[in-house]
């Protein structure tokens, strides 16, 4: 498309629409195929860093994306109101419910991710040692 071409846009971009309008939101260029393979071993190499990371490590992004989704909580629900349609006070709950989830996380992460000692009970029956249930972040 000659009009797309001269204003820098490719005639194969996806083209994101508000689906209450059918306005265009945005173009988007498509990921080549032969790009993804490098794109999903950095995704891994990212992954096994941050699991790597001890919860104090991890916490700091946890806090800064919170700050930030806080900071722009109208941009966040009215992005939400325009990609999926959904009217402003059911985006603006989204939006709260992400930051209230954020900080659940940051407060009881520490906890809920400690490791954990797994008595005897049971598993003397089944001359079975004691044990720790460990978590691993995956993602």
């Amino acid at each position: 498309d000659a009009v797309a071409e001269a204003a820098g846009k490719s005639a194969e971009d996806l083209i994101a629409r508000n689906p209450a309008t059918g306005a265009e939101l945005a173009r988007i260029a498509p990921t080549p195929p032969e790009e993804v393979a490098a794109i999903v071993a950095s995704a891994r190499e990212a992954q096994i860093g941050w699991a790597a990371k001890p919860w104090s490590g991890r916490r700091r992004p946890i806090e800064r994306l919170r700050s930030l989704i806080a900071r722009d909580a109208d941009a966040w629900a009215a992005a939400l109101r325009d990609e999926i349609g959904k009217p402003i006070g059911e985006a603006a709950g989204e939006v709260v419910t992400t930051l209230d989830s954020l900080r659940w996380t940051i407060r009881n992460a520490g906890r809920a991710l400690a490791d954990e000692r797994i008595g005897r009970g049971w598993q003397r029956l089944m001359l079975v040692p004691p044990a720790r249930l460990r978590w691993r972040p995956l993602g």
